[in-house]
């Protein structure tokens, strides 16, 4: 017998120490303040809601940059997330103080694919299992080769840095959980539109992934569903793009929230619907201060009110909304 489950995944990432919210006709627009009260709204109306974060929390933001990720990681404790993977910017303040980070945090961070060279020992958690709902969720971290890149100066820091070695890594996490301990598997990573669809063709079906949510990119990309060998079908959020950003054009104001809903019947469980959920990043500058004001919200919050005030021109509410339509479908150029 079939037993529907529906799991809301909130997603962000690339926050980038900003979280001020925008004041516009007396409103208070956007920020972290108005992010968290979306997703204690979601979770007191969907008990099985899980958040989680896919890099990038650090670096941006001279509230960040001052204080070294500190001011950040509190207000990520806030938000308290369920779930949080590394992004390249995580090691922007040295690979020390972000272990010093990691132990402010209320929050798990998982990743798999860094460790000390020559030994056994990784420098986090590889993976999280959540109980939900009487479901047994596993979630993967992966880390993008920037990273080590940025961390060659730390000759001890080492990383199975190609996907080949991270997909088997992924095996090996898989297999030990069986499907007797695990009910869903999803990968939470951090490589880019190309590398998790180059890490996507080399999973085995056997491990059981059910869900990959990526970052990395800054703009939004295509959700796609793989069909693995033994007929299950695997969403694959490649990017959901910029939750806040300095970056400047269109495409990059745009991010989205995924939606998974799950059923589980005698042979297990398996997706049966999947949504994304445009965002949009509101920027405003503040004519007596000239500071500029970030402020994220879901795109069906954004009237030609607000797009009037963005600072980034061709930001209309109509050029968004086809922007989204046409990256959905493949059709942007």
């Amino acid at each position: 017998m079939k037993q529907t489950k529906k799991i809301t995944i909130l997603h962000s990432n690339d926050l980038h120490g900003d979280f001020l919210a925008e004041q516009v006709d007396e409103k208070l627009v956007g920020g972290v303040s108005m992010l968290s009260g979306y997703i204690e709204k979601v979770r007191a109306e969907q008990p099985n809601t899980i958040y989680v974060i896919a890099g990038d929390m650090f670096r941006g933001s001279v509230i960040d940059s001052e204080y070294k990720g500190l001011s950040t990681i509190e207000i990520m404790n806030a938000l308290a997330p369920d779930v949080v993977t590394i992004g390249n910017h995580e090691v922007d303040y040295g690979i020390a103080h972000l272990l010093f980070i990691e132990k402010c945090a209320r929050f798990p961070i998982i990743n798999a694919n860094l460790y000390i060279k020559n030994t056994p020992t990784r420098l986090f958690t590889p993976y999280k299992i959540l109980r939900m709902d009487g479901m047994n969720i596993l979630f993967i971290g992966i880390i993008t080769q920037d990273v080590i890149n940025q961390t060659k100066s730390e000759s001890l820091v080492g990383s199975f840095v190609d996907t080949a070695a991270a997909a088997a890594e992924v095996g090996k996490i898989c297999n030990a959980h069986n499907s007797i301990d695990i009910d869903f598997t999803v990968l939470l990573t951090h490589i880019g539109f190309e590398e998790d669809k180059h890490l996507a063709r080399q999973l085995d079906p056997a491990w059981g992934v059910d869900l990959i949510i990526g970052g990395h990119p800054h703009v939004v990309q295509p959700a796609r569903v793989l069909m693995a060998e033994d007929g299950r079908e695997v969403p694959v959020f490649y990017s959901l793009g910029n939750f806040l950003s300095h970056q400047t054009s269109p495409e990059n104001m745009l991010g989205g929230m995924a939606s998974v809903t799950i059923c589980m019947d005698e042979t297990g469980a398996y997706v049966e619907d999947y949504e994304l959920l445009p965002t949009i990043n509101l920027i405003t500058k503040n004519p007596d201060t000239g500071w500029y004001n970030y402020s994220p919200m879901l795109l069906s919050d954004y009237t030609p009110e607000l797009a009037a005030t963005h600072h980034i021109p061709g930001c209309s509410l109509d050029a968004m909304q086809t922007l989204f339509d046409q990256i959905i479908s493949g059709t942007a150029g």
